[in-house]
């Protein structure tokens, strides 16, 4: 049995197994002879530390947290002024908006179709949000002449900018509007939640029978101003703490009205009021003359008084903060309030001379020190104990487990290390000859174990290793030749779109095409006829790849072949007849291609068009400030059916007016989590878009790269975008 278990050859993983279990033993008894060796040490050096650490820290948590509470009390209150202050900067620059909408419309009304909006005398409620014209109780009774009427009717078009502004102050209880020196008001009011503007019948009685915008004080203000600028606080008559700020805007004659917008200062600082430290924290915020505007105290001293000059106080400290806050410092400052020490951090709010304030007492600053304190006393007391047990025991279980693992280390060390080591290193030499190229070298091993495997099967892998890597190279070189041959078909296919072509007859017109591969099956053409007139197309083949940009050129060339029959009098709707004629012929592929195909009059703008069974373009008007679809008939698609008789249809496209034509891969590109484009997100991106058919299209295509983000693009996209002037 002796010799049996003698002649037994292990396999590696036992061999492994056992040359790791020695390493781990020998390594842990190094560690734990170190350990014993410095435990003693440790545990005086730590008890002595630990005595003077206790009374350091105290006094370092103590400085840091007052310090910190401090630091950020400032930093909170510098953030919270910047903010205020980037809102009415921000409101400023609104009300800059609205004064230059005003002077633009005056001085040029030509430009603006008349518009009619809602009036305040004629309508018993009027809905937050909604723009209305007020007439002032003399301008009433006097009665509007039909000059003014027109005028107003014009400057009706603010309704636009004012519910566009309405979008952005939606949250606060605002009023957006221009007054005219000649007794009209174009506003917009926003309350909260929604409902009337009125807040009780009596306050829309009031409002009827006496406002009269050319003789309020924000009127007065801004039609000596040359810039945005501020009113006072003051409580308006809805019972609101309102500011407001307003500039002029002007006419052909100079001076016209006054533009504004106004807000509840309440609203504004329920934007702050929850950002306070501590329980004891508070803000508030004072104009220059050191009275009060909003607060988070609703009695006492820093309560909202209206009229109250802080810096006229009786309490010293309180009256020495005001001063320095109304004359546009910042820092902290220590105030006595409601019998207790407070720190107050404040900062300026540039934009209106106004100065914020934080608050937290003094006593909730140095609470969290006194606990920090007495819980630190309480710890170290019981570290201490723990400490002396703990390295007494851990000496005696690191010196009894360390003779154990010596004894045991040694006698396997020496046992298993010859025995793995030997085969192993005649592998790595066998190795390292074959992978410096010699194929022919060969690892001789005899071990029995997995190691011999190892070896047998690098031996086999060398012979075949030289024939895998000559097929190697030659799949590379036809893939290279395949790449190179696509990267030419690319091109060949992007220079057969026509070149931009100039303005002519004032019509402008640009086109893109973006395929999903190397080529596509999208394309776009457009030449000017002899007569005058502008032939354009944009298609759609079926399929993709190269089948599909074969058919494409097939296609492109058939359409321009039979332009000449244009020329020569021959009507829209024949031409695409006769071309899908002859791409029915010898089509075994049986492919089709969806096209649009329009003949336009430059001179007139008539535009004559078919759709074959292309999805319809759409039409930016500018008269009416939007994209509509074309109203079209879906014709049957060239190439599949022959003796189709199509429907030719006809527009004008006016000044100003932009036809945007594209392929399904804008409409059906879909991003990560899988929505559609689609057309009503094409025809939002065409409104907002600048007026010409270049701008159109970029920012189209812009739209649509940002709705994609990293979706991979499944189809061709192409667009071609024609407007006139």
């Amino acid at each position: 049995m002796l010799e049996k278990l003698k002649g037994k050859k292990l396999n590696i993983r036992q061999r492994v197994l056992r040359t790791f279990l020695a390493c781990v033993l020998v390594a842990f008894l190094g560690l734990l002879a170190l350990s014993v060796h410095t435990i003693w040490h440790i545990e005086d050096s730590v008890l002595k530390q630990e005595r003077s650490m206790a009374v350091r820290l105290s006094e370092k948590v103590g400085d840091f947290t007052e310090v910190n509470i401090e630091k950020r009390l400032k930093e909170g209150a510098e953030m919270k002024a910047r903010a205020l202050d980037t809102e009415l900067m921000d409101t400023g620059k609104d009300v800059e908006l609205l004064a230059q909408q005003m002077t633009l419309m005056l001085t040029s009304p030509e430009n603006y179709t008349p518009r009619q909006l809602a009036n305040s005398r004629l309508q018993e409620d009027i809905a937050s949000g909604v723009p209305y014209v007020h007439y002032s109780p003399e301008l009433a009774a006097e009665g509007i002449t039909p000059e003014l009427a027109r005028e107003i009717a014009v400057v009706s078009n603010l309704a636009d900018t004012l519910q566009g502004l309405g979008r952005a102050y939606g949250r606060s209880r605002t009023s957006i509007y221009a007054g005219s020196r000649k007794g009209y008001l174009i506003c917009l009011d926003l309350v909260p939640g929604g409902g009337s503007i009125y807040p009780s019948a009596q306050y829309r009685e009031s409002f009827l029978s006496e406002y009269d915008p050319a003789k309020r004080p924000w009127f007065t203000l801004g039609k000596g101003a040359d810039k945005p600028v501020y009113t006072e606080a003051y409580r308006g008559a809805d019972g609101f703490v309102n500011v407001t700020c307003v500039m002029p805007y002007y006419d052909s004659e100079g001076f016209a009205g006054v533009a504004g917008i106004s807000y509840s200062i309440e609203d504004m600082y329920h934007q702050v009021a929850d950002a306070v430290i501590g329980r004891t924290g508070a803000n508030f915020a004072m104009d220059k003359e050191g009275r009060v505007i909003f607060s988070g105290h609703s009695q006492g001293a820093l309560a909202p008084s209206g009229s109250e000059d802080l810096r006229k106080s009786k309490n010293s400290s309180l009256a020495d903060a005001a001063r320095r806050m109304t004359a546009g410092g910042r820092g902290l400052a220590s105030v006595t309030l409601y019998g207790q020490d407070y720190l107050l951090a404040y900062a300026p709010m540039e934009s209106t001379g106004w100065s914020f304030g934080s608050l937290i007492a003094k006593e909730e600053v140095t609470a969290p020190t006194k606990e920090i304190v007495s819980q630190l006393d309480e710890a170290m007391n019981a570290f201490r104990g723990r400490m002396g047990s703990t390295f007494l025991a851990s000496a005696v279980k690191a010196g009894l487990l360390a003779l154990l693992l010596l004894a045991a280390a040694l006698y396997l060390s020496r046992r298993v290390a010859g025995h793995i080591t030997e085969p192993i290193y005649k592998l790595r030499e066998g190795v390292r000859e074959i992978s410096t190229g010699n194929l022919e070298e060969k690892v001789n091993i005899d071990t029995g174990d997995e190691i011999q495997e190892l070896a047998d099967s690098f031996n086999a892998m060398t012979e075949h290793l030289e024939e895998y890597m000559e097929e190697v190279a030659r799949a590379a070189k036809e893939k290279e030749r395949a790449k190179a041959e696509m990267k030419a078909a690319s091109s060949i296919q992007q220079s057969m779109l026509p070149a931009p072509l100039p303005v002519v007859g004032g019509f402008d017109i640009r086109a893109s095409m973006k395929a999903a591969k190397e080529v596509g099956g999208d394309f776009y053409d457009y030449l000017l006829l002899d007569d005058g007139r502008l032939m354009f197309d944009i298609a759609d083949v079926s399929g993709k790849g190269v089948p599909a940009a074969l058919f494409m050129v097939r296609a492109m060339t058939v359409l321009r072949s039979l332009s000449h029959s244009l020329e020569a009098g021959g009507g829209l709707a024949d031409l695409v007849s006769k071309a899908n004629a002859e791409l029915c012929r010898s089509n075994e592929a049986m492919m089709f291609v969806t096209a649009f195909v329009g003949v336009l009059e430059l001179k007139t703008g008539r535009l004559s068009y078919v759709n074959a069974g292309h999805i319809p373009p759409q039409v930016y008007r500018r008269k009416e400030g939007k994209a509509l679809p074309l109203e079209v008939v879906r014709n049957f698609v060239l190439g599949s059916l022959e003796d189709i008789t199509y429907k030719e249809q006809e527009t004008v496209l006016d000044k100003g007016d932009i036809l945007y034509l594209c392929t399904d891969g804008v409409i059906e590109a879909q991003n990560e989590t899988d929505e559609f484009y689609g057309e009503e997100r094409l025809r939002q991106a065409m409104a907002l878009a600048p007026a010409s058919p270049h701008d159109l299209r970029e920012a189209v295509a812009e739209d649509l790269k940002e709705f994609v983000g990293k979706a991979e693009q499944f189809d061709d996209i192409t667009m071609l975008v024609l407007g006139k002037e």
